[in-house]
């Protein structure tokens, strides 16, 4: 006896639910069917156990009881399928899986017009029903207009002329389901987050389309091995427009989706928006989080059941639904998991999970602008907009600010928004605050600087473990070298309480360190000590002296101690290969060619000594990355990359949690490959591991920019600039960022800042040209332009002044002269000078052979003045899409 079309509909949903379990699972489904499904309980018996079923031996699943529909169009079963056989053009490889409404299968044209393989969906149940045809003539023209990065593409759509089947060729993504990905990996809760962003992203780019997914699930959601998510299946959306118009597809296939994820609009069979899509988001979001999902519900539950357990059951926190086994699979603790939850993401899965559409966020970009904010720390807003929580958001962004006295917190509540704005400048001294000076080298032998400024780095890197206190970084401590200038007057330009001062004097097999703490108040010593040990004893002495400076500052209200760091010692306690590390940062401090190959040398010499020394892996890859990007061309740079690529990822090996491997994975990403999204989740895991490290806080506002997040990247790197106020390449990126962001006044401020701080830097005078460039001062940016020392930036920077002066014969010399000279290394800026004449067709042009020539500069398209006046033309559009720089119309609208 055949199905009726109701019927079918319903063996359609359900077997979409037990077509994935095992033998043991679907049998003990079987047995817990609601009995309303009672009429079609034989069938789902004989479809899922045709070995214990006596109808199954002649009705196996293959000939499932055909679809009685209302034309009488009963198709034929399509499971005769096998490798080797053809549909269409294609021929098939391996069975991919299979769904109650599909097959999909690998496959490869069998003609030999194209060699990809391809992922073929091939209907399971009939080959000519009508309204199947129809429904994948739908599914194929949605898919044929998404083209985003993160959603698998149609290539090819038809049905075979031979048995009438309908196919058609999508993406084949090889990849693992979003949750299986992240748990294998144990990733912590931000890279999670991460990757949801990117999720939500094709989300937004899908809904803008008017097209909704109706069945996101983490089976629908595959992340592929370099870490890019790709959502699959959008065979049940629909286009909103049409949907007052709707075909009987709904009525004769039943609502195809997955239970556990459907919104309950969608269960209840109402009218859909993309808040259908933000519900079953939030549900993969909890089970992301958490490792369950909010309703723990029996899989055989009926459609009925799930509506109801939806209407009577409140979703509980996912902060309280944690178990050790979850937290573990997170990197974390079950107590460290709940409190990363509690409170904010709470909040937004909560809001996601909402039972009335209304109540949900509005938009997919809305709920990615709360991931955003919280992973930068800011306040969100599914959570009430009150003082003291935002309060308490810009507390927690500025711990080294604000782990002081009440006192201290008191004053800093009454200036707060002067605060804020106020980032950069230097504050009063008065607070648990400290720049280690570089320590004076007293050996009398000029080779053996690198000893005592590798001395000096360490104690900046073992301080700066201590939570609630700010040290000073590096390059801003270190332009005081040979200062002549008095404490006060070096305190007050760092911003900082506290100077760490003194001498290193290396003499054979012993070491003698002079060090004194100085109160920048008035320049008394606090604290002095002078330590004579065997070179032997080195660790131990770094550590003495840490412990020794923390236990003064601590009676100044600093928090308890904080282990000093190790990260930067070699494993096996090697002082030789120390040796090696310190001399080859001191070489890669200095940024030149030679210095580079300098710098490679002795931290090979040191892996030599200790194979195991993971910082040293880290400082290797980052110096053939920087050798290959700036210095190298052609084969060479590709083989300096492979390098780099090789000693990050033995770093990593080595070191999972080390924060310089993760930055080192960050430096390579960002040059060699512009892969932009996998340098932001390396960003931010750094960021986690070291959240003092300017370094990793810079990276992340770098990235933040590169993606159109222009407002938090500038906020970033002013948080930046309090740990580094004297650092002249930070305030050229903020300089550049406020011109994005068509703040002039203040970018011309910032950029000046960085000419007084390194007045012969290349790049600063072409950032001071492009200012003036975009005011339309011709006379000021062909000053500005004069001063560049760098004759290749030189060139770019006149040839964009010249182009708003009027003179259009000097000003097509000046390019044409900058495109024989520079064009195979600087399309991007040749794109621009086009962009500024105007010339559309030029610069998507330029734009692409930047592309093809992995033009790092690509990396400013989204807060670049001259190239977003194309913001609205499609060609920017599918230029980001190509580059991996797609981000949602609203950023793109905010970084004009």
């Amino acid at each position: 006896m055949g199905l009726s079309v109701s019927q079918m509909a319903l063996m359609s949903r359900l077997l979409d639910e037990a077509l994935p379990l095992d033998a043991t699972a679907r049998r003990l489904w079987l047995e817990r069917l609601s009995p309303e499904y009672s009429d079609v309980a034989p069938a789902l018996r004989e479809a899922l156990l045709p070995g214990e079923s006596q109808a199954a031996v002649s009705n196996p699943l293959w000939a499932l009881p055909k679809l009685v529909a209302a034309d009488a169009a009963g198709g034929e079963s399509t499971s005769f399928l096998q490798a080797g056989a053809r549909v269409g053009p294609y021929e098939l490889i391996q069975p991919l899986g299979a769904g109650g409404m599909a097959e999909v299968w690998l496959a490869r044209r069998a003609d030999g017009a194209l060699k990809r393989t391809v992922a073929l969906k091939i209907p399971t149940l009939t080959r000519l029903s009508g309204e199947l045809e129809q429904r994948f003539a739908r599914e194929r023209d949605i898919l044929a207009s998404l083209e985003h990065p993160h959603i698998a593409r149609l290539y090819d759509a038809g049905i075979a002329t031979d048995n009438k089947l309908p196919y058609f060729a999508m993406e084949y993504v090889e990849g693992q389901a979003l949750t299986d990905w992240c748990d294998a990996r144990r990733l912590p809760i931000a890279a999670r987050l991460e990757l949801c962003l990117q999720v939500l992203d094709a989300m937004q780019y899908a809904h803008d389309k008017h097209v909704v997914h109706r069945d996101l699930k983490p089976s629908n959601i595959l992340v592929t091995e370099g870490g890019q998510v790709r959502l699959l299946d959008f065979g049940v959306a629909k286009l909103l427009e049409e949907e007052a118009d709707q075909t009987q597809l709904t009525s004769v296939y039943g609502r195809a989706l997955t239970p556990s994820y459907a919104s309950p609009e969608l269960l209840r069979g109402e009218r859909l928006d993309a808040r259908c899509d933000i519900y079953s988001f939030g549900v993969v979001l909890y089970e992301l989080l958490t490792g369950a999902r909010p309703y723990q519900l029996q899989s055989a539950a009926s459609i009925g059941l799930l509506e109801q357990a939806i209407a009577r059951l409140e979703v509980r926190k996912p902060s309280t639904q944690l178990d050790r086994e979850a937290a573990a699979r997170r990197a974390t603790t079950q107590e460290g998991l709940a409190r990363q939850l509690r409170g904010d993401l709470d909040a937004v899965v909560i809001k996601t999970l909402a039972k009335e559409p209304a109540e949900r966020y509005p938009s997919a970009a809305d709920v990615a602008k709360d991931l955003r904010r919280y992973l930068e720390g800011r306040p969100i807003t599914a959570l009430p907009a009150r003082f003291p929580y935002r309060l308490r958001k810009f507390v927690r962004r500025n711990k080294p600010l604000f782990a002081v006295s009440i006192t201290a917190i008191a004053a800093v509540v009454i200036a707060v928004g002067y605060t804020i704005y106020r980032e950069t400048t230097p504050r009063a001294p008065g607070y648990p605050s400290i720049a280690v000076l570089p320590l004076t080298n007293e050996s009398g032998d000029a080779s053996q600087q690198y000893f005592s400024d590798g001395l000096s780095e360490d104690l900046i890197t073992a301080l700066s473990q201590s939570p609630g206190l700010k040290v000073i970084g590096r390059t801003s401590a270190f332009h005081f070298r040979d200062s002549k200038e008095d404490s006060r007057s070096i305190g007050a330009k760092l911003g900082v309480a506290h100077l760490l001062e003194g001498s290193v004097r290396r003499s054979g097999e012993m070491v003698r360190v002079s060090a004194e703490l100085i109160d920048t108040a008035d320049g008394s010593a606090e604290w002095s000590e002078r330590y004579d040990r065997p070179y032997k004893d080195l660790f131990a002495l770094q550590d003495e002296i840490t412990r020794a400076v923390a236990g003064v500052l601590r009676a100044r209200l600093l928090p308890a101690e904080h282990p000093a760091a190790q990260s930067e010692r070699p494993p096996g306690g090697s002082l030789e290969a120390y040796n090696a590390l310190l001399q080859g940062r001191f070489y890669l401090s200095r940024h030149k060619e030679a210095d580079y190959r300098k710098a490679i040398e002795f931290y090979t010499q040191a892996i030599q000594l200790d194979a195991r020394y993971a910082f040293a892996w880290s400082a290797l890859s980052t110096a053939w990355t920087w050798l290959g990007t700036r210095y190298l061309a052609g084969a060479p740079r590709q083989e300096a990359f492979a390098k780099a690529r090789e000693a990050a990822e033995r770093a990593l090996a080595l070191s999972p949690e080390l924060a310089a491997a993760h930055l080192a994975q960050v430096t390579l990403l960002l040059n060699a490959h512009l892969d932009w999204r996998g340098a932001q989740v390396e960003s931010r895991r750094a960021l986690a591991l070291a959240p003092n490290d300017a370094s990793a806080r810079f990276y992340v506002a770098s990235l933040l920019a590169i993606f159109g997040e222009v407002e938090p990247a500038i906020e970033l790197t002013r948080q930046v600039l309090a740990a580094e106020p004297l650092r002249a390449d930070y305030y050229r990126w903020l300089a550049m960022l406020f011109r994005g962001h068509n703040r002039l006044d203040e970018a011309e401020w910032a950029i000046r800042r960085a000419i007084e701080l390194q007045p012969g830097a290349e790049f600063y005078h072409h950032t001071l040209t492009t200012i003036e460039v975009t005011r339309g001062n011709a006379q000021a940016a062909l000053a500005a332009a004069q001063q560049e020392p760098n004759e290749v930036w030189r060139d770019s920077a006149l040839t964009l002044a010249l182009q708003i002066t009027g003179d259009r014969s000097a000003a097509d010399a000046a390019l044409r002269t900058l495109i024989e000279k520079h064009a195979n290394y600087f399309a991007y800026q040749i794109a621009r000078v086009y962009a500024l004449r105007n010339d559309a067709k030029q610069t998507f042009e330029w734009l692409d052979r930047a592309w093809g020539n992995r033009d790092s500069d690509i990396g400013y398209l989204l807060f670049d003045p001259f190239i977003l006046r194309y913001r609205d033309d499609p060609r920017f559009a599918a230029f980001c899409y190509k580059v991996g720089l797609w981000v949602p119309r609203e950023a793109r609208r905010n970084s004009g």
